[in-house]
């Protein structure tokens, strides 16, 4: 209390004055904080969506190209000495695929703060 008495001695009659300015002050700090933070979240929901559509085109390729691979190599368009180079290149894309959706919902989809 002694602190608190010392510090009401030296502000005197412009107590009331002064803690209105600090209020006013602290008020408009936290509200450009707000907004800061506000427009963080706007420009990480925007990136995120980038990243979403990025990472979809990226997926659609892969698909894309085994389909392409397998039907060339079915209709005997392309032949290779030991078949299980398709079903390796066919596996591969799928684990990415898998691996993306597993980094997608880790981390696009965490809650922002």
């Amino acid at each position: 209390m002694a602190i608190i008495d010392d510090i009401k001695s030296k502000v005197g009659s412009q107590g009331e004055e002064s803690d209105f300015g600090f209020f006013q002050d602290v008020n408009t700090e936290s509200n450009l904080a707000k907004h800061l933070e506000e427009t963080e979240n706007e420009d990480i929901i925007k990136m995120r969506k980038w990243w979403g559509y990025s990472v979809l085109l990226f997926i659609a390729i892969i698909v894309v190209f085994d389909i392409t691979l397998v039907l060339l190599y079915g209709c005997k368009v392309l032949s290779f000495a030991d078949s299980n180079v398709v079903i390796a290149v066919v596996v591969d894309g799928l684990l990415k695929i898998v691996g993306l959706g597993y980094l997608i919902t880790k981390n696009i989809f965490e809650k922002i703060y």
